[in-house]
């Protein structure tokens, strides 16, 4: 799995104000990276929205230095730390794997997006990327559209065998054209 460009927190109330319960977390996670790496494919960033496109906001502190090997880190508060989300620790990006909010540790995959596994010190700031908002609501309502069509059993897309295959009005690229056109990257032939 790769970063993701909203939570679930943010899903659920994007999809009913918050009211679902966590017995769809999982699922619900799969369709937020789906749809995350669709915005990627989408704007042609294979790399995702790297560090140009996002701000640094901080989200937490190590309390225990961590080698460059490492795939723990202990840091003094993972409740707002979400799985799947990309965190900045000075040079490096990890991206996170697991969190266990009470013994407040993170398991990640160092050196994510071409950076490089780094040594840290205890109190280093780790940083969470929040990218630009026309890129989280696209995720999200692609993401919304994923998951009510597979709540209904349809994709959206209509055709076969002879029929040439249609969409409706809200496809995906209709929802992402209007959202993200002006951060798609031109493609160079």
């Amino acid at each position: 799995m790769g970063h993701l460009y909203a939570g679930l927190a943010e899903f659920k109330a994007f999809l009913s104000g918050g009211d679902v319960g966590e017995d769809r977390d999982s699922t619900m996670l799969i369709v937020l990276e789906s749809s995350s790496r669709a915005v990627d494919s989408f704007c042609h960033r294979a790399e995702g929205f790297a560090a140009e496109l996002a701000d640094l906001v901080p989200a937490c502190a190590l309390t225990w230095a961590a080698d460059d090997d490492d795939t723990d880190l202990l840091v003094d508060d993972a409740s707002g730390i979400l799985v799947n989300q990309t965190l900045a620790i000075e040079d490096e990006e990890v991206l996170v794997i697991a969190v266990d909010v009470d013994s407040a540790t993170l398991t990640v995959i160092r050196g994510q997006r071409g950076t490089t596994p780094a040594i840290h010190a205890d109190t280093t700031a780790l940083s969470a990327f929040r990218y630009p908002a026309q890129v989280v609501d696209t995720t999200l309502r692609v993401a919304q559209r994923r998951w009510r069509s597979r709540d209904a059993g349809v994709t959206g897309m209509y055709g076969g065998g002879d029929v040439p295959q249609t969409g409706n009005q809200d496809t995906e690229f209709a929802i992402m054209r209007a959202g993200l056109g002006r951060l798609r990257l031109a493609v160079v032939s």
